[in-house]
């Protein structure tokens, strides 16, 4: 059985019932004996990302060197997002982003520990994207911009971080908080125009300045609002229990570890276990 199996088995299967199952298959796996414990750091994040399925991260991501590494694009075609000259978004290659010093950051053992505690297994991060969103009167896109569920895996879970200050009109990231346990399934004006109704005190707006960092299950209704006042520069990874139809092993398979000399800590067991849909740890030496 392939992704795409598994994918179409998780459409026939209300969304709040993917939680049973990933529990029954984490609980089948062991990790190595012997291997240290996951960190404990953001442990005390565990009960609230359960519970609502977000949590802010106790910590400042340096963007210097991102916003450096990611500069404007006028369009870009890159995963997931779809952009052009008429369309306010642009990305970047994924081969592009996995280079990029974002790596180290989603690796750090603090968030990784904290990812472990919540999938109940070691993770697997199978995508990163970068991209820029540009001002627009109205939503542009479905399934970026008008609520909508990520449909990845039976579990997983979303980092964003952002590259830019972003408040009220500089499109921040909303959610709706506890809907990983509801069943609502739809896209599209409408349905976003619903969920606005239903949920109106459940949502979620995340304002910050660059750096700011949060998980998200995306399983649960989100959306990113368009921007308004200027551009808006925001990071992704996604952290599953394995390969999936999003995963970066169909997309383009694994960059040699080697082209990445910045790499810091991951040619391990566990470092190559969760790295192994976009890093080749064994495709010529590694630069440690």
């Amino acid at each position: 059985m392939n992704a795409y199996d598994m994918w179409a088995i998780r459409q026939a299967v209300e969304p709040s019932r993917w939680d049973s199952f990933a529990h029954l298959i984490a609980s089948k796996r062991k990790d190595p004996p012997h291997y240290p414990p996951p960190d404990g750091t953001w442990a005390h994040l565990l009960p609230k990302l359960r519970e609502t399925g977000f949590a802010r991260l106790p910590v400042s991501v340096s963007t210097e060197a991102l916003l450096d590494w990611f500069k404007p694009l006028n369009h870009g075609a890159g995963p997931h997002i779809y952009s052009g000259p008429n369309v306010a978004f642009s990305c970047y290659p994924s081969g592009y982003v996995i280079r990029s010093p974002l790596l180290n950051f989603m690796n750090d053992p603090r968030l990784l520990g904290l990812v472990e505690l919540y999938m109940e297994c070691w993770p697997t991060l199978y995508s990163m994207n970068v991209w820029w969103s540009y001002p627009a009167d109205e939503p542009q896109l479905d399934h970026m911009q008008r609520f909508h569920r990520d449909r990845d895996d039976w579990r997983f879970v979303t980092l964003f971080i952002y590259g830019t200050d972003v408040d009220e009109d500089h499109g921040p990231h909303q959610m709706i908080l506890g809907s990983h346990r509801t069943d609502d399934v739809g896209s599209g004006e409408d349905f976003d125009k619903a969920c606005e109704k239903k949920y109106a005190k459940q949502i979620n707006t995340v304002t910050g300045p660059a750096g700011t960092a949060f998980l998200v299950n995306t399983i649960a209704l989100h959306r990113g609002l368009p921007p308004k006042a200027g551009p808006r520069l925001i990071a992704w990874g996604r952290y599953g229990m394995g390969p999936n139809i999003n995963s970066y092993d169909l997309e383009g398979g694994p960059i040699a570890a080697r082209v990445i000399p910045h790499l810091q800590g991951l040619n391990n067991v566990k470092g190559r276990y969760i790295n192994r849909l976009l890093l080749d740890f064994d495709r010529g030496p590694y630069m440690e």
